[in-house]
């Protein structure tokens, strides 16, 4: 079998290992996860893992790569291995280093032509680790099951802001003046807008490299599935607004409160309706305190 595979590790105390040629580094007790793969042939998953268990249990070899020598202190245990289809260990490295505490710099990417920080990342909690990695391997199954879906954009969305930084976290903050363009050819579903006070806009993130399942969020320095936030490094990359329809000239909406950034792309619009939209009742979960400082 070939594609990528990762080795959940556990360090019980904090070290210094030297790693061939990039000397002698000092790693943190607590859980990494390495990303490896084997293109098939005489070199497939199940002998390269099976290696790495090897050396893992002290049954020590010539120490060859980098992980080689990370198995090979005392310290060191592995304890799981995933065996992914996804041959594109590079990829897969992005997503747990944009979700782990830190990466270890060039540690099994010597060879990428990727910008790869390294493939070994570090999560001080197991129950994270655990859960980016499961996140990882359901990934796999869903792209079996789910047939492929196309969603192109509607229209352009139009803001004075011109850079990530200088975006609200959220449209109620922002009192800056925006334009929704829709494409000539979508320009009759427009029809009876006008008759409405506020609209929801989706767009997507077009400026959101990776995506995460565990994230840091604007308002919080915890940890919190991204499901569980607004934060735009989403798996599917959708984001949503509610601004105040302000007026329509032919295919261009003008809106208050816009808070993306300019050139994002429309995916849709719907009309904000006071009966259908507000609820009652409402807990703002791990947000409650926050919203109240």
């Amino acid at each position: 079998m070939k594609g990528a595979y990762i080795l959940v590790i556990h360090l019980k105390k904090n070290s210094k290992i030297r790693v061939g040629k990039l000397g002698t580094i000092s790693f943190e007790k607590g859980y990494y996860c390495y990303v490896g793969s084997a293109k098939g042939g005489s070199v497939s998953i199940e002998s390269r893992t099976n290696r790495h268990k090897r050396l893992a249990s002290k049954k020590v070899g010539k120490l060859k790569w980098h992980i080689d020598y990370f198995l090979a202190d005392p310290n060191v245990s592995i304890i799981d291995i995933k065996k992914l289809e996804n041959n594109d260990e590079c990829k897969i490295s992005k997503i747990l280093e944009n979700s782990a505490d830190s990466t270890i710099h060039k540690f099994g990417s010597s060879d990428c032509k990727c910008d790869c920080v390294g493939h070994l990342h570090f999560f001080k909690n197991k129950n994270d680790c655990i859960k980016v990695v499961n996140g990882l391997e359901g990934r796999e199954e869903d792209r079996k099951q789910v047939a492929k879906i196309e969603v192109k954009p509607i229209g352009v969305i139009h803001s004075p802001f011109k850079n990530t930084k200088d975006v609200p976290i959220q449209s109620f903050r922002s009192n800056k003046i925006g334009k929704i363009e829709v494409f000539k050819r979508f320009e009759s579903g427009l029809k009876d807008i006008e008759g409405f006070s506020h609209i929801m806009i989706l767009y997507f993130f077009h400026k959101a490299k990776n995506e995460k399942l565990l994230v840091k969020p604007y308002l919080d320095k915890n940890l919190h599935g991204i499901f569980a936030t607004r934060y735009p490094n989403r798996p599917n990359r959708i984001g949503i607004s509610i601004l105040k329809l302000l007026d329509r000239r032919g295919n261009v909406l003008v809106v208050d409160g816009i808070d993306v950034i300019d050139g994002t792309p429309l995916l849709d619009i719907k009309p904000y309706v006071s009966k259908f939209d507000v609820r009652k009742n409402v807990k703002d979960g791990w947000l409650t305190k926050k919203l109240r400082n």
